[in-house]
């Protein structure tokens, strides 16, 4: 995790690279479960509960 990290902060390769994710210094597809709305929703509820903030004003 540590050489992903430092990879992706200071290799020139990667310099232009948004929005991607990335494992063992590669760009790989993201999971399925990151396209089930139903289940993101309940992530941001149950984070915003554990942060104490007011989920009334999530998109």
């Amino acid at each position: 995790m540590a050489e992903t990290a430092s990879n992706l902060a200071t290799s020139p390769e990667v310099a232009g690279m948004s929005g991607k994710h990335v494992v063992t210094c590669r760009a790989v597809p993201p999971s399925h479960a990151t396209y089930d709305q139903a289940l993101v929703r309940r992530l941001w509820d149950l984070s915003a509960q554990l942060g104490g903030l007011n989920t009334l004003h999530t998109p």
